[in-house]
């Protein structure tokens, strides 16, 4: 996809200026593309105009929690939504790349994009939280997003979003033994492990969105930052107030284009 003066606009007699750009945690340069990465939130300055890819990761969804005493089993959080939108046109100027926060214990996580003026839309959505079930209690619906979170005892697992993400894991009615796990960008959540994440040649070939597993075999742990995995339910026998679900991972954007772009 090289960059030519073709889609360079004449401002009066006078050609836009050559494309640059800057910004984000590291910029590197891997063959023939610059790349620059962002684990939190800031500028990519743009100078002229050229032609980018981006991968966009969201904020992952908590594992459930419960604030009540017996035992609970807590469904693992959905991935955060993945997106990688190729070929996309950006224009001069200082847009921000916001980089969503992991959701915290039974919270969704939080969406991430590039704001960019005159171009399209590519957020990826938040995490859905993960539910969790009360024993003798009725158990709750994993929550909607860019994966879902798991279900709890016989509830659905919450919905993804096509192209960014799969559902949470819908257990079975009346079963007690454990909560479902989370939806990841490649698979449904399964009945305890977490929705497959994945990877992305274009992008250092790093696994992203994974979802969280659900109890007993959920452990509680927090999604690794940057990552947009959900956070992990977890079983225990005690007394209240718990909040025992785990994190979900904060999101992370990469934006890469050719080298050959720059001052062209």
């Amino acid at each position: 996809m090289p960059f030519s003066a073709n889609i360079r606009t004449l401002m009066g007699s006078k050609l836009s200026d050559p494309f640059s750009a800057s910004g984000g945690f590291s910029t590197t340069v891997v063959g023939d593309y610059t790349y620059h990465t962002y684990t939190s939130s800031g500028a990519f300055t743009v100078t002229g105009s050229g032609v980018i890819d981006l991968l966009v990761v969201a904020g992952g969804g908590g594992g459930g929690s419960t604030m009540t005493g017996g035992y609970n089993a807590t469904a693992g959080g959905g991935a955060g939504g993945m997106r990688v939108s190729m070929n996309y046109d950006i224009y001069a100027g200082t847009h921000t790349a916001s980089i969503g926060a992991g959701g915290a214990s039974a919270n969704d996580g939080n969406a991430s994009g590039l704001i960019a003026s005159g171009s399209a839309n590519n957020a990826a959505n938040k995490g859905g939280a993960g539910a969790y079930h009360e024993e003798g209690g009725d158990g709750y619906k994993g929550r909607d997003g860019g994966s879902g979170g798991g279900g709890a005892n016989g509830r659905s697992g919450g919905a993804g979003i096509a192209g960014q993400g799969n559902n949470g894991y819908h257990t079975s009615d009346g079963d007690m033994a454990y909560s479902g796990s989370g939806g990841g960008a490649s698979a449904v959540g399964g009945q305890q492990t977490g929705g497959a994440g994945l990877a992305d040649s274009n992008f250092f070939g790093i696994t992203f969105a994974r979802g969280g597993d659900g109890a007993p075999q959920g452990g509680g742990q927090s999604g690794q930052v940057n990552t947009g995995n959900g956070g992990y339910g977890k079983a225990q026998q005690g007394q209240p107030p718990f909040y025992i679900g785990g994190n979900g991972g904060s999101g992370m954007i990469i934006i890469r284009y050719l080298t050959s772009q720059i001052g062209t």
